[in-house]
């Protein structure tokens, strides 16, 4: 997860190309992570650049745990949002590794306790943000729509009509465009198809 992840950080900096994902042009882009050191943050980029033949960005920036003076809070807190304010305001691409770091784990299952963090998230949508947020469990399939009853972006666990379907781990996944939008998603001795025209309606295995 955190491979991909950084790969695309350095797709959006730099304009670049790789594993199938291409950005029009250079984006400003905020690595925020919660877990790893810094030394591994660093060797993994500086790996990532090597392999892919992108040069070091000057519009990647980096927030790791262990580089502030105290300990990084939560992003579904006021303290934690405030530490990241200055930096948030100068990107364009805000990407948070991971979620059960940086946000209230209960929010996984609970709708209360992700409100917060949900808050947040449309907050840097208003300020036109783009946010990606890595889950590392690869049990949970969102699906990130817009929900015009509340007036407000839901990302629904579409994984909940079965949650046995993903015991093993999400691996891979195959989106079908045409005719109908379906998401394919293979899982042990069988095949779990979700319609993506709807919110965990059509699903079956």
């Amino acid at each position: 997860k955190t491979w991909f992840s950084m790969t695309l950080a350095l797709v959006a900096a730099t304009g670049q190309e790789a594993l199938g994902f291409s950005a029009p042009t250079p984006c400003r882009v905020l690595y925020i992570d919660g877990e790893m050191t810094s030394g591994d943050i660093q060797e993994r980029f500086s790996r990532l650049c090597e392999c892919l033949a992108i040069p070091p960005p000057q519009t990647l920036s980096v927030v790791a745990a262990d580089w502030q003076p105290d300990f990084l809070a939560r992003l579904d807190t006021p303290e934690g949002q405030a530490s990241v304010a200055s930096f948030v305001e100068k990107h364009d691409v805000i990407i948070v590794d991971n979620r059960s770091c940086l946000f209230d784990p209960e929010g996984e299952k609970d709708a209360t306790a992700w409100q917060p963090a949900q808050d947040w998230l449309l907050s840097l949508r208003r300020m036109g943000k783009a946010t990606l947020f890595v889950q590392r469990t690869k049990r949970k399939l969102r699906e990130m729509m817009y929900q015009f009853t509340i007036g407000s972006f839901q990302a629904p666990d579409i994984s909940m009509i079965g949650e046995h379907l993903t015991k093993s781990g999400i691996k891979q996944m195959a989106a079908q465009p045409a005719p109908y939008p379906n998401v394919w998603i293979p899982i042990t001795r069988s095949l779990w198809i979700h319609d993506a025209r709807s919110a965990s309606r059509y699903s079956g295995w």
